[in-house]
């Protein structure tokens, strides 16, 4: 006994009957038969539609690694795109999330994929992922270089233009009136960085002004100071001279220069003048000490002094070098060698005529050549 169902005008009624044994073997005979042969139809349709190449071809993937084909029903997918691939919105998600099944063309679409610009911009990206670097540090990167040669760009123009004002700085030259021209001229000489820069930069950032040239001069002025200042520190001992004069002006001023050992040779250098009010041995002491302080030396290790021989400066009770032992007690006060030999030369002119006859020329001489190259 058996239940069987039928189909009857599209609708599926039951309907019990019995059969026998040797008629459910028939029908179970003939289904198996049925069974049999749409198995070999389906097979036969697949082999016919393969040598038609209408599907997926497994020596593909020989040709292209990133190739994914589960069946062919799903078509084929792009496996570096679907992780790193940004496709255009014209690709509608196809090689990511919508497989390609157009198996006629398979061959020439997987060709133009790899060809596409978004598939090589994966790859890229894949590589980077690889090293461990994303798409943002990808960009980043390229940020950072674009930054970086425009600093090397900016700093090689400021270089050559504080070497022309060094230039006229060393040269004694007028650098309110002779910058610009100078510029110019390193631009007719063939300087295209500064061609470029002085015709498509900032208006406000060219540097080209007297007011820049001077801001330019007082950088190279703290730049050398400060690392005569460091030398100076690096010393075990050093020794200040200081002479105090007037200006054109009229304006009293202290010229200070320093001694040191640099290597175990002894070096010196002018290094400041100090505008000062008066020229007791208060206000010279006082002018002295803030320079020593300012500067960052250390009062142990000034061992020497060097001034001239006036009171003011080598009073024993209360001049200058009196005053500035109280801070440095190994400081000698020692009376300047050269201002020996200049109070030397004067008594000896002095008591010769012919030599302060030749002496007096020499001076006119060097006025002479002094006012002339003021004038040129």
């Amino acid at each position: 006994m058996a239940k069987r169902f039928f189909y009857s005008d599209d609708s599926l009624t039951e309907n019990s009957y019995t059969i026998s044994s040797d008629d459910e073997t028939d029908v179970q005979d003939s289904s198996t038969a049925l069974t049999t042969e749409s198995k070999e139809a389906k097979r036969r349709r697949k082999a016919k539609s393969y040598k038609a190449g209408l599907s997926f071809r497994p020596k593909w993937k020989e040709t292209y690694d990133w190739l994914l084909c589960e069946s062919s029903d799903e078509g084929m997918f792009c496996s570096i795109c679907r992780t790193h691939g940004q496709p255009p919105s014209s690709a509608k998600g196809a090689w990511t999330v919508r497989g390609i099944r157009n198996w006629n063309h398979g061959a020439e679409m997987l060709k133009q994929h790899n060809s596409s610009q978004w598939h090589k911009d994966a790859v890229v990206a894949s590589q980077h992922a690889a090293s461990g670097r994303t798409v943002f540090g990808m960009q980043l990167a390229g940020v950072r270089k674009a930054q970086e040669e425009k600093r090397l760009k900016n700093r090689s123009i400021i270089l050559k233009l504080l070497r022309s004002v060094y230039f006229m700085a060393k040269e004694h030259f007028p650098h309110p009136t002779t910058f610009t021209d100078l510029v110019g001229l390193q631009i007719e000489n063939g300087d295209d960085t500064l061609k470029q820069h002085v015709e498509s930069g900032a208006g406000n950032a060219q540097y080209t002004s007297s007011f820049s040239c001077t801001n330019m001069i007082k950088a190279i002025d703290d730049w050398i100071l400060n690392g005569l200042h460091s030398s100076i520190r690096k010393s075990s001992y050093f020794s200040i001279l200081a002479d105090e004069s007037q200006d054109i002006t009229c304006q009293e001023e202290l010229s200070v220069c320093c001694r040191w050992l640099v290597d175990g040779k002894p070096e010196e250098h002018f290094l400041d003048v100090i505008h000062v009010k008066a020229t007791n041995a208060e206000t010279l002491a006082k002018a002295l000490t803030d320079f020593i302080e300012t500067t960052g030396l250390d009062f142990e290790k000034l061992v020497g002094q060097g001034y001239d021989r006036a009171a003011t400066f080598s009073g024993t009770k209360t001049g200058v070098g009196k005053r500035i032992r109280t801070r440095a007690a190994h400081a000698l006060y020692v009376h300047c060698s050269c201002h020996r030999l200049q109070l030397a030369s004067v008594q000896a002119a002095a008591s010769n005529p012919e030599i302060k006859k030749s002496i007096r020329n020499d001076v006119k001489f060097v006025e002479i050549v002094l006012l002339l190259s003021q004038k040129s």
